[in-house]
């Protein structure tokens, strides 16, 4: 027989109590409940479909009934909108969607991120064969999840190769760089990228509204004879929970005063005009960060009333000192072959000077989705049969 929670129907009828037991209720509206309501009528058969019209409900719902048979709870309301209706949701799909503190903490404790320290994690790799497969898609995809980035070993070094990657795990996202880009020293550059010089931690493109989510750098040659050269990557994440905890000032600022993003080139091959002005660090209802934004080399004006402009920097500085300790920093030279696949919403990345003279480096990126990354990730853990929830990824998101 299906479990039969206690129900109670709260004195203004208003609300259901759902006592799952003496220690965990569940609270729920009659709004809540009504458009919720997960029977026939009311759930879709296909996404698209909009059975149910909430404008067309009375401000002011009021409970008549409610109980609980064969694992369902069944209300009644007045003023139902459809003829011979009754909310229906199984109490199994009520205790997942539970709004109580403790629920809405263990959901977000489980989706949240768990900081790699470097010193005692290796860098996440898996060989280029092993994709073929789906457990050996998902398991990248998870070291993606876990870590923010991971290393495939032995690709193909034929040009164009890491757009067959990223079709693997997302949908290729177009930019200025068009679809794909050649990372390598030139004479005559338009983007610092593109010289020898040591790049300092940045994120790319934040000067989009939804910059891109995903980056794949695919290693075509790299001669042993370069000296430097070495990829850095840190945990921005983790960066702005040690800010915080240090000093919740200073992360409140950078969460409230917005700084500027911007290129402007109209002499580059394809003209470019973009800014947005943004803060750095986004917290969610519940006041946890859910994303940031971080590229010194793009930064443009501050563009913020004079009271704010010193509590401002005396922010971001400290930030960026706890971006640059040592201990957060995976540091590693790439092999002809290898492909580096990072969560760009997530993860700094950073690149050591080298010597041109001493040999080639050609690196070919490109971008996907952070959405379709996360979207493929959730379908192979379904199929593979993998009980895994929705991961926080930096997105805006909280799961």
């Amino acid at each position: 027989m299906a479990f039969t929670p206690k129900i109670e129907i709260n004195a203004d009828k208003t609300a259901v109590n759902v006592l799952w037991d003496p220690t965990h209720t569940s609270r729920c509206n009659v709004k809540w409940l009504r458009f919720h309501c997960r029977c026939k009528r009311c759930v879709p058969e296909f996404s698209g479909m909009f059975p149910l019209d909430k404008d067309e409900f009375d401000d002011e719902l009021y409970l008549t009934s409610a109980q609980g048979k064969d694992g369902v709870l069944h209300v009644q309301i007045d003023k139902e909108v459809m003829e011979n209706h009754e909310t229906a949701i199984p109490f199994e799909w009520l205790k997942e969607n539970c709004n109580c503190d403790s629920c809405l903490k263990a959901d977000i404790a489980r989706s949240n991120f768990n900081f790699a320290n470097p010193a005692t994690t290796s860098v996440p790799r898996v060989c280029y064969d092993s994709l073929q497969s789906q457990e050996g898609k998902f398991e990248c995809l998870k070291q993606i999840v876990d870590v923010g980035f991971c290393v495939i070993e032995n690709v193909t070094r034929e040009s164009l190769t890491v757009l067959k990657v990223g079709e693997m795990f997302g949908y290729i996202r177009s930019t200025l760089y068009e679809k794909f880009f050649d990372v390598k020293y030139e004479p005559d550059p338009y983007n610092s990228a593109y010289t020898s010089l040591g790049l300092p931690y940045h994120q790319d493109l934040p000067y989009y509204e939804a910059m891109p989510g995903v980056q794949l750098l695919h290693a075509l040659e790299f001669d042993d004879s370069i000296k430097g050269g070495e990829s850095q990557l840190v945990d921005l994440f983790h960066v702005a929970d040690i800010l915080k905890k240090e000093s919740p000032e200073n992360f409140k600022v950078l969460c409230t005063v917005p700084g500027t993003f911007q290129t402007k080139d109209l002499n580059r091959p394809n003209p470019a005009w973009y800014e947005h002005t943004r803060t750095h660090i986004e917290v969610d209802y519940f006041g946890n960060t859910v994303a940031i934004y971080w590229n010194p080399g793009v930064e443009g004006a501050l563009r913020v009333r004079f009271e704010d402009e010193e509590r401002y920097f005396k922010a971001y500085v400290h930030f960026l000192r706890i971006l640059r300790r040592k201990e957060l920093e995976f540091c590693f030279r790439m092999k002809p072959g290898d492909l580096i696949i990072f969560n760009n919403r997530r993860m700094a990345h950073a690149r050591k000077e080298y010597n041109t003279k001493e040999g080639k480096r050609h690196l070919q990126g490109c971008y996907i989705n952070l959405d379709d990354m996360k979207s493929t990730y959730m379908v192979l853990a379904h199929k593979l049969g993998k009980k895994v929830v929705p991961p926080k990824v930096g997105n805006r998101c909280w799961y």
